[in-house]
């Protein structure tokens, strides 16, 4: 991971030569927003003597595009890292696909006491990998019963190769579950 503070704004291309053929792509780096605690996508509730924290895994109609990695502030070393994933949280500038489908609900559980931390990291997405990632979930999670209209998934690498090269400003903070909101 190198420094890219100066080069917001600035568009990145990545070409690849394979077995003579060239592949091209190109992405912006957006500048990402500060987290506020107000917009997270996480809320917290009383759960016999711990907290129940739940992050949502996506967000619609946000005024900006983003991916967020939210977990609570633990050290991992004595986990089995082969089971571990990231659980990553979207949030999109565009409103849900299909407003009947349960699965836009779904969400990862963390159960954490009132003097635990949660540390919050916040990607910055461009436009053009926003509406990829969106595209992309409604023809994998997102697809139910009522879809009928494919979401034409289309990438940015040259010669039909399927694929997304992007570039991310991020922020990571650290916040304590006390100053989370609490749900209904």
């Amino acid at each position: 991971m190198c420094n890219l503070k100066d080069t917001v704004g600035n568009v990145f291309q990545l070409t690849i030569t394979l077995n003579v053929k060239s592949y091209e792509a190109q992405d912006q780096l957006i500048p990402v927003v500060p987290i506020e605690n107000a917009f997270l996508p996480v809320e917290k509730n009383k759960l016999n003597s711990k907290w129940g924290v739940k992050v949502s895994k996506h967000l619609f109609g946000m005024r900006t595009s983003n991916k967020w990695l939210i977990m609570p502030q633990k050290d991992f070393s004595g986990d089995d890292i082969s089971s571990f994933r990231s659980p990553f949280s979207y949030s999109y500038r565009l409103g849900a696909p299909n407003v009947l489908n349960n699965l836009l609900g779904k969400t990862y559980n963390y159960e954490v006491s009132l003097k635990d931390s949660l540390i919050v990291s916040k990607f910055s997405e461009s436009p053009r990998y926003s509406r990829f990632i969106y595209n992309l979930f409604q023809e994998t999670e997102w697809k139910g019963l009522l879809s009928a209209v494919p979401a034409n998934v289309e990438g940015n690498i040259s010669n039909n190769a399927l694929g997304f090269f992007y570039v991310m400003d991020g922020v990571r903070k650290s916040i304590p579950i006390k100053d989370i909101r609490t749900g209904k």
